[in-house]
């Protein structure tokens, strides 16, 4: 999605910075856009990072318009079967990397006289079901945060938007999902059961071929 996204962006003639997970991704648009296309490598869980990033990329391009805060990964399967160090950088990632990141860049909008924050969320931010009650949980803080922070950032002529899709043809469900340590009590419950369409085809194939409506809110 972030890199569909970018390219989108790029053909229209925006300049671009964009922040990377894993080297080389971007370097097919870097090699067609040139200085068009601003990047740097970003970890979520590393607070100094999210702050050097950020600086950097104010202090080498000026005016940034628009932030686009969008990583985040699924964590599944029943809340007991997830190990302590799984949920924490659940948590570390969805939920506290955008929060680090919103942080640094306000700032910078202030003194700029405005700018404009787009969260993708999820629709996972307004249910949860067994086997993804972990993953929802951190769409929910994420919510709740912003929502707030929608308000409170206004009267600074800081605009937010809210994306809150559902099932996107991406790697989300196939290559990036995290899954907890099966327990044989769960196999037959709606948990388990939730967890085996992930990891067969039924539920891979949803996400890949249908793309369900989402839903935008602006503040």
């Amino acid at each position: 999605m972030a890199s569909r996204l970018t390219r989108r962006l790029l053909d229209r003639g925006d300049r671009v910075a964009a922040t990377i997970r894993k080297p080389g991704v971007l370097d097919n648009l870097q090699a067609q856009y040139g200085s068009q296309l601003w990047q740097a490598h970003l970890d979520l869980t590393n607070p100094q990072q999210i702050a050097e990033v950020v600086e950097r990329a104010f202090s080498e391009l000026g005016t940034i318009d628009v932030f686009v805060n969008n990583a985040a990964y699924g964590l599944y399967g029943a809340v007991e079967e997830a190990s302590d160090k799984q949920i924490e950088h659940l948590f570390m990632t969805n939920v506290l990397g955008s929060l680090r990141a919103a942080r640094a860049v306000l700032p910078f909008f202030r003194k700029q006289g405005g700018g404009h924050i787009v969260q993708i969320s999820s629709m996972a931010g307004h249910y949860s079901i067994p086997g993804m009650g972990l993953y929802c949980s951190s769409k929910w803080a994420v919510e709740a945060a912003f929502e707030a922070l929608a308000k409170e950032v206004a009267p600074f002529n800081i605009k937010t938007t809210m994306v809150e899709p559902g099932g996107i043809r991406t790697n989300f469900i196939t290559s990036n999902a995290v899954f907890g340590e099966r327990m044989d009590e769960y196999r037959n419950t709606e948990a388990g059961q939730f967890v085996s369409l992930m990891k067969g085809g039924t539920a891979r194939y949803r996400y890949e071929h249908v793309q369900p409506n989402g839903c935008r809110r602006s503040g």
